[in-house]
Formats: C-alpha cells, structure tokens, sequence
C-alpha cells in the first residue's frame, strides 16, 4: 500500500529534542525535503546552555553544521566553543607529572579545527535555527513511551505514559499518525528498547562528565588527558571560560557479564 502523501506532507515524528533530535529534523527538512517534522520533547526548556555537559566536534561534524545552517551557523559554533590545539597525556608511569604533549594538526591537515562546544549551547543554536526553518514543529511538555502500527502497518501512532494518543495533526495529517519515526531520546532511549528488545548491552564501562563555570587551564586550547589502568580521565575548556570533565571507569564484574562472557 503506499502512503497518500508527498514527501513534502509525510509526516514524521522525532522522539527528543536532543542534539541528535535535531540535527535530524534540519536534515529531513533540507536535505530530504519533509515538511510536516515532529519533535517531541518532554522538558520545556530548549534554550538553556547549561544542560548537558560538551561534545567535541571534528571537522567532519563542522561540515554538517555548515550543511545545515550555512556559514553563518559553522561561525557561530566557531565563536561559541574553544578550538583545540593540543593535548597532554599524563600516565602514572609519570613520575613528574609534566605529560607529554601531542600537537593537533587536525586544523593544518583539514582546514577545520576540533572544537569543544557546550552541549546546551549547541542545542540552543540548532534549536533557533529550527525556528527559521519552515515545516519543524518542536512540541514541548510531551513524554512519549510507546509507538503502535495502524492497520495499514504503514502508519504509526504515538503513546504517552497514560497510553494516550499523542496529538500532532495539522491540515495533512489530521488522524495523528507518522510514516516515519525516529528515537533522538538518549542513552535511556524508550524507543530503543522497544525496538531492539534484549539486544542493547552496556559496554561495560561508567561514564561521568559536566562543565563547570570556570576556567581551569593555562594555555587556551590544551586539553588533558589521563589514564590508569581502568581508569581514563580528559578536560578541556568548552567556550567562554568554562570547563569540561569527564571520568570513565571500568565498572564491576557483575555489572557487565553477559551469559558468562564479559564485554
């Protein structure tokens, strides 16, 4: 059976206003060419730059924020975050401490630097460019749980906790169903589980990280890293004088072993 819709009145619901979330709505919207997009997002604030902690663009990642916003918007990301210019490496073999730096010719190489960027912050740009984008609706205070097919099993409806329908229509789609669905929301992703059941592992491994409102570093640019044995730590300046940290750890045995076989 196919759908009664052009690609222009397909809808598609986007489950989480993340980073993630959307940077594919803007990529369905220009790239694609929908334009009945769905964000669904349970918080109400999508403005705020200190959710979240940071993401370290590469080159790479530049070039699809230029895809999607232009030069205007790569500037902006290029203004907003620090650009990376090397890194220490400190090892408890170390006994001075003084690391070893490595020099990050990423900017020579490509033409494009690594950059640290705020997690809110990012969001927050491609939150107002969604805002000049036409056919993206960003839909707050709304938790969904659960999807159904319709009888056609083309359609799909969308369920909140209450196992309620959730509202979406407009002048194309007044029955509120999707012909497209994707989960944008998180590592604790609903929508994941329900379509890889048993299939997601955890990788054994625990991840802490925030930013902090400061500046910890002497020389702009430089980041940090160390390791010992199972343990790895980095930071980083994120932009306007803050600071990013994160600490992964192996976690326990009992906590990754799956049917006997560690990760």
């Amino acid at each position: 059976m196919e759908h009664p819709f052009t690609t222009e009145e397909a809808p598609v619901v986007i489950v989480g206003a993340s980073i993630a979330g959307l940077a594919t709505a803007l990529s369905l919207s220009s790239i694609a060419g929908f334009r009945q997009i769905f964000v669904l997002e349970k918080s109400n604030d999508l403005e705020s730059p200190i959710q979240g902690a940071a993401v370290l663009l590469s080159p790479n990642g530049l070039k699809a924020i230029r895809a999607l916003g232009g030069v205007e918007t790569l500037e902006q990301v290029l203004q907003e975050g620090s650009h990376i210019r090397g890194n220490i490496m400190l090892n408890n073999n170390d006994k001075n401490q003084n690391g070893r730096v490595i020099e990050d010719k990423t900017l020579e190489a490509t033409g494009l630097p690594q950059v640290l960027i705020r997690w809110g912050v990012l969001r927050r740009i491609f939150r107002r460019l969604i805002d000049e984008t036409s056919g993206i609706h960003v839909i707050p205070n709304v938790e969904a749980t659960s999807y159904r097919r319709c009888c056609d099993g083309k359609r799909i409806q969308v369920f909140n906790s209450r196992d309620q329908v959730i509202q979406f229509h407009n002048e194309h789609n007044r029955d509120n169903t999707a012909f497209l669905l994707v989960a944008a929301d998180g590592v604790n992703s609903c929508f994941s589980k329900l379509l890889y059941p048993g299939n997601l592992k955890d990788n054994g491994r625990i991840n802490i990280k925030a930013v902090v409102q400061k500046s910890l570093f002497h020389e702009d640019g430089i980041t940090y890293s160390y390791f010992h044995g199972n343990l790895a730590c980095f930071a980083g300046p994120a932009g306007d004088d803050y600071s990013y940290w994160a600490i992964s750890m192996l976690s326990s045995q009992e906590n990754y072993v799956d049917e006997g076989t560690s990760l």
